[in-house]
């Protein structure tokens, strides 16, 4: 029987994978944002008098930032699923093709945990 640590290295695998994502995320944030990517405004609500802030101009995110950040939440999804496995072997279970982590009751509806 495999020991826990053994059990537990391709979720750790997993994890450490997504952070080096996340120090890939910070460089091309940084220079996304250092683009002054956003635009913003002010002006008066004429019936309270109140200045509004709001934004006129937001670009979108470039691509490579975009797929970083989708590799490294894929990365820590896959992770939950790897860890919902080895539980369920742990446990004396045999996991199936439904072993995961649940996000989503349904293809639609999201799942509410505790509730």
């Amino acid at each position: 029987m495999p020991t826990a640590d053994e059990r537990l290295a391709g979720v750790r695998a997993k994890i450490e994978r997504a952070k080096q994502h996340v120090l890939n995320v910070d460089g091309a944030a940084r220079a996304f944002l250092d683009s002054n990517p956003c635009e913003g405004g002010t002006k008066r609500d004429p019936d309270t008098r109140r200045v509004l802030h709001y934004l006129v101009r937001v670009k979108p995110a470039p691509v490579p930032l975009r797929l970083i950040v989708g590799d490294a939440l894929h990365n820590l999804r896959s992770a939950l699923d790897h860890l919902a496995w080895q539980l369920v072997e742990a446990g004396g279970g045999t996991p199936t093709r439904y072993t995961a982590y649940p996000i989503m009751e349904t293809n639609t509806t999201p799942l509410l945990l505790g509730a």
